[in-house]
């Protein structure tokens, strides 16, 4: 072609279509030829049609856009360019947040188009503390709680709650209506050839408590171990009873946060629960 000018820039005359021009450098020896193509749009870009997207929980959302014209990315409408192409994805985000996507190029951008990045807040399940006995011959309801769009248990049940009687370890998958998940294991403890601890003759007091709490019992006891665990399973504190006769207990919770716990007694004649409240 004919040579047009020389240096580092070159303004083209005005164009009414778009137009390819080459470039070459030149020293003792000519370089290669460059293709540099003047786009000549015409008026204001066409919109690009937006994908929206979620995440469950803080994370990056990946949004996408298509277009005739190219595409970049804003923070607000005229704001800052984020980036371009037909995918963006977000910086990492604790809330729903708009990003708007543009096609075209300078003088002759589309209008602007909304997108949100959608931050789910995610669900959480509790079927109870991670560990629990379960006496020989009786049953224990694991209940998942309403609300969520499906349930998938690990003995395959798709329901609520499940009634088990034998020792395991069970778990169950939740999914909401955002399809988000959550999972919660428990593990149940088969105690076989002996009977629970009779209720009769059991006094824990006062319930709710704030600061001392009280555990006596008229029964006749082997050697029998105590424990306090929160409703995470950990253990708060362990006491042994030695001997038999009257038991007195006496236990200062006062240094403990509020919430539930539970009170479990052992012996050879079997176990007992009671729930605490801690005000």
């Amino acid at each position: 072609g004919n040579l047009l000018i020389t240096g580092t820039s070159y303004t083209t005359p005005v164009l009414t279509s778009t137009t390819v021009y080459y470039v070459q450098a030149l020293l003792s020896c000519s370089s290669v030829r460059v293709a540099v193509t003047a786009s000549i749009l015409s008026g204001t870009a066409t919109s690009p049609v937006v994908t929206a997207n979620a995440n469950c929980g803080p994370g990056t959302v990946t949004l996408s856009a298509t277009a005739n014209d190219p595409i970049i990315w804003l923070d607000a409408p005229n704001g800052t360019t984020l980036g371009s192409g037909t995918t963006f994805t977000t910086p990492l985000l604790n809330n729903s947040t708009a990003y708007y996507a543009v096609a075209g190029a300078p003088g002759c951008y589309s209008n602007p188009v909304t997108v949100i990045a959608t931050i789910h807040t995610p669900p959480s399940v509790n079927i109870g503390p991670p560990v629990t006995d379960l006496i020989s011959g009786n049953t224990l309801t694991l209940d998942a709680g309403p609300g969520f769009a499906s349930y998938n248990w690990s003995t395959s049940a798709v329901t609520q709650s499940i009634v088990v009687s034998t020792g395991n370890v069970y778990w169950v998958v939740v999914t909401d209506g955002n399809n988000c998940t959550a999972s919660d294991t428990m593990t149940v403890n088969l105690i076989t050839g002996i009977n629970a601890i009779a209720l009769k003759g059991i006094s824990v007091f006062p319930n709710p408590v704030v600061g001392i709490l009280f555990l006596e019992s008229e029964m006749i006891f082997e050697e029998t171990e105590i424990r306090l665990m929160d409703i995470s399973g950990q253990l708060i504190l362990k006491d042994l009873h030695k001997g038999n006769g009257t038991l007195h207990k006496r236990y200062d919770l006062s240094s403990l946060p509020s919430g539930t716990y539970f009170l479990k007694l052992y012996n050879v004649k079997g176990s007992y629960t009671k729930t605490i409240i801690i005000q």
